[in-house]
Order: C-alpha cells, then sequence, then structure tokens
C-alpha cells in the first residue's frame, strides 16, 4: 500500500474518532482535518497523474526477459549492450540482481539491436544478440 493510501486511512480514521473538549477545539479540529484530507487528495492526484506519464513514455520500449533454465547453476553477470558498442557496460546484477536456477528478470529496453552477455557461477558464459521492438517482450533462456 502506498504512502498515500495509508494516509487517506489514517485520516478516515482519525474523522471517526468521537471529538473531545470543547466545540471550538472539535472546530479546530475538524477544520484540521479537512484541510490534511483535502492536501492528501491533491497529493494522490499528482501521483496518479506522474504514473500515467510514466506509463505513456514506456510505451516506446521493449523488453527482455533472461531466464535461467539450468538446473543447479546462478547467473552471477548479465551484461546488455547496443551491438554497436565495442564495450560491454557494467554488470546489471548490481542493479537487478542475480538470476537463480528456474528464475527469470525483466530488463526494460529502447528499440534496437542489442548483445546480450550472461556468465554462470562456473564461468560459463554465453553471449547471444536480440532485436527489441516498442511494446514487444522478447525471451532469452539458457541451459
Amino acid at each position: 500500500m502506498s504512502k498515500y493510501q495509508w494516509l487517506v486511512i489514517v485520516v478516515l480514521i482519525s474523522c471517526m474518532i468521537p471529538f473531545t473538549g470543547c466545540e471550538r477545539e472539535d472546530s479546530d479540529r475538524l477544520a484540521s482535518v479537512e484541510q490534511e484530507l483535502s492536501t492528501v487528495k491533491i497529493e494522490l492526484a499528482n501521483a496518479q497523474r506522474d504514473l500515467s506519464d510514466c506509463e505513456s513514455k514506456s510505451e516506446g520500449f521493449g523488453s527482455l526477459k533472461l531466464t535461467n533454465d539450468h538446473p543447479t547453476l546462478t547467473i552471477w553477470e548479465v551484461y546488455i549492450a547496443p551491438s554497436s558498442d565495442s564495450f560491454w557496460g557494467p554488470d546489471l546484477t548490481f542493479e537487478f540482481g542475480i538470476i537463480v536456477s528456474g528464475n527469470s528478470c525483466q530488463y526494460p529496453l529502447v528499440p534496437g539491436t542489442y548483445g546480450v552477455r550472461v556468465i554462470f557461477e562456473n564461468g560459463q558464459e554465453f553471449i547471444e544478440e536480440v532485436t527489441i521492438r516498442a511494446g514487444e517482450e522478447n525471451e532469452i533462456g539458457w541451459e
């Protein structure tokens, strides 16, 4: 649950708690709660707009799903680089994690042709080339 949803719940629950004290305190507290609820509604609307913007921007991406089909070995290193590059770039397991046996990991990529290099824990290395198209998911698996 997001922090905005929790905040809405807390505000709603606090509105249900009986007020104590004189009417002036009750009215001040009610005004404060209404102001807080209004702020939460604005923040929630902004968050929903930001999420919508993010989703619309991601429509130009494709994805690559790497699957470790090996029965026992873990993929310790993953490198993905445009085929035109002569350098592999950083090991993506630092950002996305290693891929243990039977699991997979999804990488969002802009459309293009990429070289994919994986290295298993025993040092075995595989290199493949894949073409990514917008809105499509590609999958590569190794045994």
